[in-house]
């Protein structure tokens, strides 16, 4: 009759020690995860720290102490700093290629302009075509090549033309002047010499420039016995 009551006895005892275990285990879980955790902020932690260190205000790294880095690699993004020197693009296909005119065509116009003097206006228009001619063909000097020297040949041969007529209309004017001091002088020779001398003159200009342009715009030199005014 004793072991009756000793059952409830044991039973309780049994049930303590279920409860003392499941009570160890969750214990231990609990514990387990606070160990993690506190794992995690300890790298967190350590981690910022590094950053800090590395990329805080005032310590920004410079450019010259910067990893070398490819042309194609994406830049990292940094605090501004109103000291870095801005870091200069490179492209990864080299420098572009110095670009450079194309050469200008060869042009008669120097010599063609000479045409001018068919304009019905006598002697200004004679003059002043010699002049456009001088004019025009010293701007071809920054051509170069034969450009530049059939311009060079124009202006000569344009100043020229134009001091012929100065000189053989004026020296008419003054011969018929002094001429018919003393009376009217009867036909057109010998006061009509110089003029006529300036006509076939205007004449071979005339000619002379038609064949310069189509010579000069061909790129080929050309030139006619002028007086020198420029020499480069």
């Amino acid at each position: 009759m004793a072991v009756g009551p000793a059952a409830p006895v044991g039973g309780a005892a049994a049930g303590a020690a279920t409860g003392g275990a499941t009570g160890g285990v969750a214990i231990g879980g609990i514990r387990g995860i606070g160990g993690v955790c506190g794992g995690c902020a300890l790298v967190i932690a350590t981690t910022l720290g590094r950053f800090d260190r590395a990329w805080g205000p005032g310590t920004a790294q410079r450019p010259d102490t910067a990893p070398p880095r490819a042309a194609w690699q994406a830049v990292a993004v940094t605090p501004h700093d109103p000291d870095r020197p801005a870091e200069p693009f490179a492209s990864p296909y080299g420098p572009p290629p110095s670009w450079q005119p194309p050469p200008a065509p060869p042009s008669g116009a120097p010599w063609a302009l000479g045409v001018l003097a068919l304009v019905p206006i006598p002697f200004l228009a004679q003059v002043g075509s010699g002049i456009v001619m001088a004019g025009v063909g010293r701007s071809r000097r920054r051509y170069g090549g034969v450009d530049a020297v059939n311009g060079r040949h124009a202006a000569n041969w344009g100043l020229t033309y134009a001091l012929l007529t100065v000189l053989l209309v004026a020296g008419h004017f003054v011969l018929l002047f002094l001429a018919t001091r003393e009376g009217p002088v009867d036909g057109f020779f010998p006061l009509g010499i110089l003029m006529t001398l300036w006509l076939l003159i205007s004449l071979a200009h005339v000619v002379v420039c038609i064949v310069g342009g189509v010579r000069a715009g061909a790129g080929r030199e050309f030139r006619v016995p002028a007086l020198p005014f420029f020499r480069d």
